[in-house]
């Protein structure tokens, strides 16, 4: 029995693109005027679907639009299938935190006999995941997470057998007030420039922007599975979890967790370190990560593999930038071309940061990423080649 599992559905929607198709190009040649936008605008991609999302919180609306594209994008709207083989694992920043503060507010101005029902059903923290599920009847594993990527998850679940396909899906929506209180703690950067350089002389924080994105995985023996909807296998996953607690985890990182992490990925995936092609980093102008990652992946990669980081582009996020960073590597396997680093420092000699867009041929491709917990995570990808 073939226990592969597969990415065959993606979606990417950051406030510079609106779609996977826009993220892949912003990735190869970055041109927006959009490149310092902290949060994107739904309102137009809301549109087609006003009567069904009018009265979900924002995060809501940002699952319901992704999930809708990948779903479309994998090709489900083209054939039947039972809705017990289809599940959503779905992580989010703030679920529902808007919706909770506008009930609020209405309670403290207006009194509690004004608060609507409807509107406090928006509360519900996995209510992003309702919307979905109901729209589109997917009665598969369903989980809803805060901050936690959901790859781990998936990847297991699909591999104990427990259903056939599942949305994997993370969002991080910023509200103002949420920006305000990140914006100020020393791992962020403050400074209002609005721009993100890796591996900088003088790291200044990370710089948060809002990102959605959605991966359909799937296990080889589905019965939707076809040669030709596979994007690429997901051979192995590492993580390194912290024991501190969560709002310490994110102020420093070592290198031996990124070298635990990727170790554990490698031999996860029964890949040897000089078969990596490329490296797509968590680095992001971090205080600590860019140097400790680029240190661990010297320690780990004697072969010294291209390496890149999208985040000069896209900024980084708490809780979906590995599954960013895995949109961006199925770009590299498809495409069979690295893309260059943006905005990108000069600091490090160490390891071998890919300055111009490179064309060869590309099996495998490393992939780090953290969570808003500190925990490293690092994934690897396998080029799947059409017969």
């Amino acid at each position: 029995m073939n226990s592969s599992i597969y990415v065959t559905g993606v979606d990417v929607i950051t406030p510079m693109t609106n779609n996977f198709d826009e993220f892949k190009d912003q990735l190869y040649d970055t041109c927006s005027d959009n490149i310092y936008k902290q949060q994107i605008d739904l309102s137009e991609l809301e549109t087609p679907f006003y009567r069904k999302t009018r009265r979900m919180n924002r995060t809501s609306v940002a699952a319901f639009i992704s999930s809708t594209q990948a779903y479309r994008n994998r090709g489900l709207d083209q054939i039947e299938y039972d809705p017990y083989d289809i599940g959503t694992i779905y992580s989010t920043f703030s679920a529902s935190l808007d919706s909770t503060l506008n009930v609020l507010d209405t309670v403290y101005t207006k009194g509690i006999n004004n608060v609507s029902p409807i509107i406090f059903a928006a509360t519900v923290g996995n209510s992003c995941i309702a919307g979905v599920t109901m729209e589109y009847k997917l009665k598969g594993t369903s989980m809803h997470l805060q901050s936690s990527n959901p790859i781990g998850y998936s990847y297991n679940s699909l591999k104990n057998g427990n259903t056939d396909m599942i949305f994997c899906g993370s969002y991080d929506c910023y509200i103002d007030n949420i920006l305000d209180y990140y914006n100020n703690l020393p791992f962020t950067n403050n400074n209002g420039s609005g721009d993100c350089s890796p591996y900088s002389v003088e790291p200044r924080g990370i710089y948060l922007k809002e990102a959605l994105v959605t991966l359909i995985i799937e296990k080889a023996d589905s019965k939707y599975v076809t040669d030709e909807t596979i994007l690429c296998e997901i051979c192995g996953i590492g993580v390194h979890r912290k024991s501190t607690e969560k709002n310490d985890g994110l102020y420093t990182f070592e290198n031996k967790e990124f070298q635990e992490a990727m170790d554990s990925a490698l031999k996860n995936a029964q890949v040897s370190a000089k078969e990596i092609d490329c490296i797509v980093s968590a680095a992001g102008e971090h205080p600590t990560i860019d140097h400790s990652e680029a240190i661990a992946i010297k320690n780990c990669f004697e072969k010294n593999p291209p390496v890149i980081s999208i985040k000069g582009i896209f900024g980084d996020t708490l809780g979906c930038n590995l599954n960013m960073n895995i949109a961006a590597a199925i770009c590299i396997l498809q495409k069979q071309e690295i893309p260059k680093v943006f905005n990108c420092g000069e600091d490090i000699d160490s390891i071998n940061i890919n300055r111009q867009n490179t064309k060869d041929n590309y099996k495998y491709v490393l992939v780090n990423g953290y969570s808003e917990y500190g925990s490293v995570m690092s994934v690897i990808l396998r080029c799947h080649k059409k017969h």
